[in-house]
């Protein structure tokens, strides 16, 4: 009988909508009283204003929880013979449903909410009547008027019979065409079997016509050229679908070709695919490239922090070094260089000893060491090594052949 938690569980398993569905009205009917319970949880819809402010998501789950738990128990409360358009509630329930309801009337504004086009709180409105079989206590009027917010709604033709406003579906559906929804109208007409009250052709050829003039008025009024070009596509692509797949259903096709149509779409997803591959590209190169110099040379920063990402080169700090224009390398004009080794010795030669600047590449003589006040004399010409070799650490000892083995 822990409704209040029935309701939480279901918010933590809102992504397993559809297994709940199924398996609900079989948990409730094993509860002591299942009405009751339900009553308990459906006090979290409308939160205490003067509680802290949830989630909007949240909010959102929990308002889908309590309308889910209401349809599963309009089968728990099914008459046995008469069906779920007739449900069997205790009266002590009956009366804090009814206050409920009045409740949720009052503070949801539900006129409000269908003018707005959002028809969660006119749906739970509804389905609130027609579980605890309260609709008696309504206008019809205003009943109908709540029905056109969620006329697309699949589940909005059995909620009409359970509230019985089965006999005004011929108006419901005259006032969908009216307030230009054409799509709800047909399928209501169809699910009362009255498709010969209106001209489903030439309603879904209107609503096309309607919703590309819309969609052409979209490219004047946007203030952003690719926002309004993008949302003018969108809007025909949704009304093209739309009237493809009635024509489908409802075997249209003789009066109303489709092909056309299927053309159509395949244009506007097209142009929409090559918008948003030409708008990446864009946005690929509008990035800065990184700094560099004349030859291609990319700088970056030694000094930087190694944990940031930055490249820090092992050894002796680079920041002293200079780079000029490169040209061609070309290993023939090195004269007689040969490695900074000395002979018999694996370590190289100390460059601590070298004069100042001298690591900059010089292409006036082509010498890899050639700086000014340095002489650049060809490598043939260099003294002995033999006095360099005798500042090097001794070579490491040779090891005797029963070692290696």
């Amino acid at each position: 009988m822990d409704g209040d938690g029935l309701r939480r569980f279901i918010v933590e398993h809102r992504k397993e909508f559809a297994s709940l569905r199924h398996e609900l009205p079989g948990a409730l009917k094993c509860a002591v009283d299942p009405a009751r319970m339900v009553v308990v949880a459906l006090e979290a819809y409308l939160p205490d204003p003067s509680s802290s402010t949830r989630k909007a998501s949240d909010a959102s789950a929990s308002r889908r929880a309590c309308i889910l738990l209401l349809e599963c128990l309009q089968v728990v409360l099914a008459d046995p013979v008469l069906g779920v358009d007739h449900p069997v509630v205790p009266s002590h329930v009956k009366e804090v449903a009814k206050d409920m309801a009045e409740k949720w009337r009052s503070r949801m504004d539900v006129q409000k909410d269908a003018a707005g086009g959002s028809s969660l709180d006119a749906q739970a409105f509804l389905q609130l009547l027609a579980t605890f079989g309260i609709s008696s206590e309504y206008d019809e009027e205003e009943l109908c008027g709540l029905i056109s917010a969620i006329a697309r709604r699949k589940k909005t033709p059995a909620l009409c019979r359970a509230i019985g406003l089965s006999a005004r579906i011929p108006a419901i559906v005259d006032k969908l065409v009216e307030d230009g929804k054409p799509i709800e109208a047909l399928s209501m007409a169809k699910e009362f079997g009255i498709m010969d009250r209106i001209q489903p052709v030439s309603l879904l050829k209107n609503y096309l016509k309607d919703a590309r003039r819309i969609a052409h008025s979209m490219l004047k009024s946007g203030h952003s050229p690719a926002a309004a070009q993008n949302d003018s596509m969108m809007k025909e692509l949704s009304a093209t679908r739309s009237v493809l797949k009635c024509i489908e259903e409802y075997n249209l096709e003789a009066d109303f070709p489709s092909s056309p149509l299927h053309k159509r779409i395949f244009q506007l997803e097209k142009a929409k695919l090559d918008k948003k591959r030409t708008g990446g590209s864009m946005k690929g190169q509008s990035k800065r490239p990184r700094g560099s110099n004349n030859g291609g040379y990319s700088y970056r920063n030694p000094d930087r922090n190694p944990e940031r990402g930055g490249y820090v080169p092992p050894g002796p700090s680079v920041s002293g070094y200079q780079f000029v224009s490169p040209v061609a390398f070309e290993r023939q004009n090195q004269g007689g260089y040969m490695p900074s080794y000395a002979p018999g010795s694996r370590s190289a030669v100390s460059l601590s000893s070298l004069p100042p600047n001298s690591y900059i590449y010089s292409p006036a003589d082509g010498s890899i060491y050639g700086a000014p006040g340095y002489s650049t004399t060809p490598t043939n010409t260099y003294p002995s090594f033999g006095n360099l070799r005798n500042s090097l650490p001794p070579p490491p000892p040779a090891y005797q052949a029963s070692f290696m083995h």
